[in-house]
């Protein structure tokens, strides 16, 4: 496992903007926000070492901060990537966000409640939250391509593992990100507008196959039911308790606030 320092629901233009910050995903809450990306920089030895390896493999564990009138919540959320699949694993709501690319524009999203070994299956293309789930790029790097290409480069640092310093302001929010193009991860992000602050540092990264094969096959192994029987099941303690506490209704892409709470919001740049 390699250490990173540093300091320090999915944006498009003239489209819908989900973000995805944190660590849950308990309650279906919209909230509408904008942010800011800031991220700080790689030690030399794991640069050479993470970027050697291909992006489609990976685990990076982020801390993660949200901030709001000077009051700070901290915990963790990890990502998690093999080919042709993507996870989102939130430590404080030990709850995993997953998604399978099962054809081309097709994405089929599952969610897996870790504590209890159960998971919800939701069918590619299903209509949620009045739209589909399908922008696949901002599952597998937590920033959409659409954003990424709407900011500006301010500088980029590093050799053979490059680190790019961009920057975007739109609407009052100001986007910062340093961003590694060859592993298409986020080192570090700080999302500000008005007094909310949400900030990712990203704090470990591991390529290691055999590790990462493992999270996805011991999920894999949960007792699990499809999203459209959930209504025809009265007899659940689980699948009702979930019912009640809006933790089965998949959200977008995004990111997350510290409770788990998806951050949804429209945005046009």
């Amino acid at each position: 496992m390699a250490d990173m320092t540093g300091t320090a629901r999915h944006c498009s233009p003239d489209r819908t903007v989900s973000i995805v910050f944190c660590f849950g995903y308990p309650f279906c809450m919209k909230l509408f926000i904008f942010f800011t990306c800031a991220v700080a920089m790689l030690t030399g030895p794991v640069q050479a070492q993470s970027c050697a390896e291909p992006d489609t493999w990976l685990n990076a564990r982020y801390e993660t901060r949200v901030i709001v009138n000077k009051q700070i919540r901290t915990s963790h959320m990890q990502l998690w990537r093999k080919p042709g699949n993507v996870a989102h694993q939130f430590e404080a709501t030990e709850i995993t966000q997953a998604w399978q690319s099962a054809r081309p524009g097709m994405i089929k999203p599952t969610r897996y409640f870790d504590a209890h070994q159960r998971a919800i299956e939701y069918q590619p293309g299903e209509l949620l939250h009045g739209r589909r789930d399908n922008n696949w790029s901002q599952h597998y790097q937590l920033i959409s391509n659409e954003l990424l290409q709407a900011m500006k480069l301010q500088k980029s640092t590093g050799k053979g593992c490059t680190e790019q310093q961009l920057h975007l302001r739109a609407d009052n929010t100001h986007y910062d990100l340093i961003w590694i193009p060859a592993l298409k991860l986020v080192k570090m992000l700080t999302i500000t507008r008005g007094d909310h602050t949400y900030h990712w540092d990203l704090q470990q990264v591991d390529q290691n196959r055999q590790k990462i094969n493992h999270f996805f096959a011991a999920r894999e192994q949960y007792q699990s039911t499809d999203y459209a029987d959930i209504g025809d099941d009265h007899t659940d303690p689980f699948l009702t308790r979930m019912v009640h506490q809006g933790f089965l209704e998949a959200g977008a892409s995004g990111f997350y606030q510290a409770d788990g709470k998806p951050l949804d919001g429209e945005h046009q740049h």
